[in-house]
């Protein structure tokens, strides 16, 4: 057994001259990381390094398709609607690549699984216990030609939405303190739609997976256009001090 940072890290398992090596378990108390496989040279054998997405019935990744979709969205921000004699990029073929993740406004985020791979984009089962963050946005370009990230809100149950870069054009209440025939009294008010989550936050579990969707908290906005919306993941795990490093986020 070793003990490290005053007994905030244990590993229990073989050791070689001196170093975790052989089957063994290591549990930091801070970051919440648990690592049980085979260790070499006082290292993991098969790092988890990236994370992935795929449906929770098939060990088939969304990141195929995603990457193909990438490249879709990238033609359509870019094009140029004022050039003559050009027509709109086509759509990326996809078929037969692999699944894609699609969601529906006005109902809830499909279930998805959140694994954990290694370099050579297998799924790493022995860690478990890192922590992520879920965003979601679109991208569109400014008049300026800026491309900007817009966010959108998981759980917001608003039925029609103006974004900020659109306020300017937006049609404006009528300033009028005078209420048209059968609108309410303040007292009978309504409350106004929640506006959803900025984020939300999952750990990864047994296995090395968690699961995305299948609850109200996961809704899509019935105000969403037609567009390719993006995923973000990213780590949150506490892991100042630990041995592990940070994954880089998944789009």
């Amino acid at each position: 057994e070793l003990k490290e940072r005053d007994g905030a890290s244990i590993y229990v398992g073989q050791f070689q001259e001196g170093l975790r090596d052989g089957q063994g378990k290591s549990t930091d108390q801070v970051s919440g990381i648990s690592y049980e496989g085979l260790w070499r040279q006082d290292k993991p054998e098969r790092p988890a390094v990236a994370w992935d997405l795929c449906p929770p019935d098939s060990e088939e990744s969304y990141t195929t398709v995603g990457e193909l979709l990438k490249e879709e969205a990238s033609n359509q921000l870019h094009a140029d609607p004022k050039a003559k004699g050009k027509k709109a990029p086509p759509p990326v073929d996809t078929t037969g690549q692999g699944p894609e993740l699609k969601g529906v406004k006005g109902q809830v985020l499909p279930e998805t699984k959140v694994r954990l791979v290694d370099a050579e984009k297998v799924p790493v089962a022995a860690e478990t216990g890192r922590c992520f963050r879920v965003t979601m946005f679109k991208e569109r370009k400014t008049a300026e030609g800026e491309v900007l990230r817009r966010p959108v809100n998981f759980g917001d149950a608003r039925p029609t939405y103006t974004d900020p870069l659109d306020e300017d054009g937006a049609p404006q209440r009528s300033s009028s303190g005078k209420k048209g025939k059968g609108s309410p009294m303040p007292d009978e008010e309504m409350e106004p739609p929640f506006t959803g989550h900025e984020f939300l936050d999952g750990v990864i579990g047994e296995d090395g997976a968690a699961v995305l969707g299948g609850n109200d908290d996961w809704l899509l906005p019935v105000h969403l256009l037609p567009a390719i919306y993006w995923l973000r993941l990213e780590d949150v795990t506490k892991l100042e001090g630990s041995i592990w490093e940070i994954m880089q986020p998944l789009e």
